[in-house]
């Protein structure tokens, strides 16, 4: 994954001790959702009396807004490539151009004529078709568009992303299909190929590689389900049918399968199919954080806050304050869900890339929740984050800092982003803020 230049003011990181095994990821999970559920969550804005917070207690409230981002930086590149639930496959024109490839690295060379004539070489190809599952909910679809499938195999077993979209090409047009509206799709999209020059891969005993590309009169998003998709029957099929007089033989079918080498079997298997963006991710300013797009991003924020609100007070509400810039980028009116959450990463793993996976946000902590934003929009943003900083003064964070993840709710196949000012803002007042209101020093329960 990319990693955008960091910014890290005076004040912030320092070296502590080694994380402990994984394990001890869940017991904080379980720490800060017994957090959100013990915390007082009445809003308030003042420094006023409320006994009504609290029963039997009479306590002076107070607010305070700090300058508490020590670092903020923005994260590229997720889902990683090849970990796609979803193939986003759209054209906005110079906005958004995303494609998809497919790889079939391993085809079948023979068939079965009869229970007698088995493994029969394939020679010949009478038909030759891809079948994708296709979100047609999520998908935008306004005008015929058509979905065309080009060879973009090169001599080299892993090629670059720059390299496979050159091949986008009419001599490497392999089939192609135009819809008319959503409800042809339905949820099930096939597209023929031309089954001579699969035919010639197959007997030929090469691979084939399938780049995917959409193109309309107006704006197209279709979703792919992706190989990496958890649900059964809905990863993408190639079915080849091979040439017999009887008429007899019932076509083949394969998945996807990828021979480029990989660390692990994890990447091995996401080899299969990704998503490639041939125009669109705007470059990140200096003085800004950017969420979401394609690819997507993250942004990564580390706090300091003084002990004397963490040790010494009742934190009742505490709110991250954001400065939302507009976006320039393709459905600034659509809503986009801002997601947060705490990480879980020690001090050890000094690759922020890496810290913004292991987290846990709204669908494990009680009290986080997503906050939805139109990109084109401006203005004062607040996300909630009681549910998390009291606990950040337990002994556990002496080896985790104190770090929050921003992330799109349709990572990776929702192409809005969001925008907002950094701790490198000129203006001080557009910069995030941390706005915390507590009880100083009370003790709850009887004298």
């Amino acid at each position: 994954m990319t990693v955008l230049p960091r910014r890290l003011r005076a004040r912030g990181g320092g070296a502590g001790p080694r994380l402990r095994p994984p394990r001890r990821l869940a017991p904080l999970a379980l720490a800060l959702v017994a957090l959100a559920s013990a915390a007082c969550t009445e809003t308030l804005d003042t420094s006023a009396a409320c006994p009504a917070l609290c029963p039997n207690q009479d306590v002076t409230l107070r607010d305070t807004t700090i300058d508490a981002v020590v670092l903020d930086t923005t994260l590229s590149n997720f889902p990683a490539k090849g970990a796609e639930d979803v193939l986003l496959v759209a054209s906005h024109g110079a906005a958004l151009d995303t494609r998809a490839v497919l790889r079939f690295d391993t085809l079948p060379r023979t068939f079965n004529r009869s229970a007698t004539e088995i493994n029969v070489p394939i020679t010949s190809l009478t038909t030759a078709r891809v079948r994708f599952s296709v979100d047609t909910g999520g998908s935008v679809l306004s005008a015929p568009v058509t979905v065309s499938l080009y060879d973009v195999d090169t001599p080299e077993l892993d090629p670059t992303d720059a390299a496979s979209l050159a091949l986008f090409t009419e001599d490497r047009l392999l089939g192609s299909r135009t819809l008319a509206s959503k409800a042809e799709i339905g949820d099930t999209l096939r597209v023929s190929l031309d089954p001579a020059k699969v035919g010639a891969k197959v007997s030929g005993g090469q691979r084939l590689r399938l780049g995917v590309r959409v193109s309309s009169a107006a704006p197209v998003e279709l979703r792919l389900i992706a190989t990496t998709t958890s649900a059964p029957g809905s990863a993408p099929v190639l079915t080849v049918d091979p040439t017999d007089s009887t008429d007899a033989v019932v076509p083949l079918a394969t998945g996807t399968s990828s021979a480029a080498s990989a660390a692990s079997p994890t990447l091995q298997f996401n080899a299969r199919d990704y998503l490639l963006v041939a125009a669109g991710q705007q470059p990140v300013p200096s003085d800004a954080l950017v969420v979401g797009g394609l690819p997507a991003r993250r942004v990564y924020m580390r706090f300091d806050i003084p002990a004397a609100l963490l040790d010494s007070a009742t934190i009742v509400r505490a709110s991250l304050l954001l400065t939302q810039r507009p976006s320039a980028g393709v459905n600034p009116t659509t809503g986009v869900p801002l997601v947060p959450m705490i990480s879980l990463a020690g001090r050890d793993i000094t690759d922020l890339a890496r810290a913004a996976l292991v987290v846990a946000g709204p669908e494990t902590i009680a009290g986080l929740a997503s906050v939805t934003l139109n990109p084109g929009e401006q203005g004062l943003r607040i996300v909630e984050l009681a549910s998390i900083i009291p606990g950040w003064r337990s002994d556990i964070y002496d080896v985790n800092p104190r770090a929050i993840v921003l992330r799109v709710g349709g990572e990776g196949f929702v192409p809005g982003e969001l925008r907002f000012y950094s701790t490198e803002a000129t203006d001080p007042t557009v910069r995030p803020r941390l706005r915390i209101n507590y009880v100083p020093r009370v003790t709850f329960g009887v004298p």
